[in-house]
């Protein structure tokens, strides 16, 4: 028959054993320390100031004083000393200086909750692709003082950052960085073919709205654009943006169509506006101190002959 427990090595009462009640009472004491174990520190190289019966603390790696070389034990005082106990693994610790939980593992005491976890499920199971899965009615990312910015981040220009709104597990509608790098709004019937409905290109500084967008292009003396159109076919509206002198003869409004059958037909032309048609504009194509307009299959294109920058506000209606 072992004489001892094999985990806490507490000593069992043997047959005829004389002052039995020295075992209990010591085996009480161990318990009494170890049961629902709260320790006042954990970082303390030494006893706390004022201690007394009865408070524990765990030994920290370079420990001084009564506590030197009992790094990593559980110190517990009882009738004004310190005894040690090593711990077990698996053992928890409430840590009442910092608040928090640690367990003892591979040798040492560690946080209970780690700063690196794999998954996290809040009333809900996570998976390998949804790591982090929410269940609630609601969910609120609040500011700590000042400012709160939520965000998503991805690895290419070519992947996506986006929210993705969902009925029954199926994508109805996203927002975000669709593997372009202009913010952009789509929808789906099916979560399977989606439809552009809005989006900003980065290189245009205007919106793009399904069939209608609009930007700002701005030329240099004797230089063209080419501006994509959103459809084969629709109203092109152009005018002259300046905050000084807003110019209305370089302004335009023309149906067109860049499909196979070219055409260009405006339906109004200021002054200083020309009508190229089908023609490659080059930047010296049309006539001096003119803004000329032509067609090429999927773009219309815009040529400056004014002196200096011009700039140019457009919109589609298609």
């Amino acid at each position: 028959m072992i004489d001892f427990s094999p985990n806490l090595g507490f000593q069992f009462l043997l047959p005829g054993q004389a002052q039995k009640h020295i075992t209990v009472n010591e085996t009480l004491a161990v318990l009494d320390s170890v049961v629902h174990l709260s320790v006042v520190s954990a970082t303390e190289l030494e006893p706390l100031p004022g201690n007394e019966d009865g408070d524990r603390q765990i030994v920290p790696d370079g420990a001084i004083g009564a506590f030197a070389g009992q790094d990593g034990q559980l110190a517990l005082r009882d009738s004004g000393s310190w005894q040690f106990l090593a711990p077990r693994e698996g053992w928890r610790a409430w840590i009442e200086d910092t608040q928090s939980l640690h367990v003892f593992s591979a040798g040492a005491w560690r946080p209970a909750m780690t700063e690196n976890i794999n998954q996290l499920g809040i009333n809900a199971a996570p998976d390998e692709t949804n790591r982090l899965a929410v269940s609630s009615e609601a969910a609120l990312f609040t500011h700590d003082g000042h400012d709160h910015r939520l965000k998503i981040n991805r690895a290419t220009s070519g992947d996506a950052a986006c929210i993705l709104f969902q009925t029954d597990f199926i994508g109805g509608a996203e927002l975000g960085l669709s593997g372009v790098n202009g913010l952009s709004v789509r929808t789906s019937p099916d979560g399977t073919n989606w439809k552009t409905r809005l989006e900003c290109p980065e290189e245009i500084a205007g919106v793009r709205v399904s069939a209608m967008h609009g930007g700002t292009i701005s030329l240099d003396e004797d230089t063209s654009t080419n501006v994509p159109t959103p459809e084969v076919s629709g109203i092109f509206f152009l005018w002259s943006h300046s905050l000084s002198f807003p110019n209305l003869n370089h302004s335009a409004v023309f149906l067109f169509d860049v499909g196979p059958s070219l055409s260009l037909v405006p339906i109004y032309l200021g002054s200083g506006v020309s009508n190229c048609d089908t023609i490659a504009l080059t930047g010296t194509t049309g006539d001096a101190n003119r803004t000329s307009i032509s067609v090429q299959t999927d773009e219309i294109q815009v040529e400056s002959r004014r002196s200096g920058v011009a700039t140019y506000r457009y919109a589609f209606l298609a």
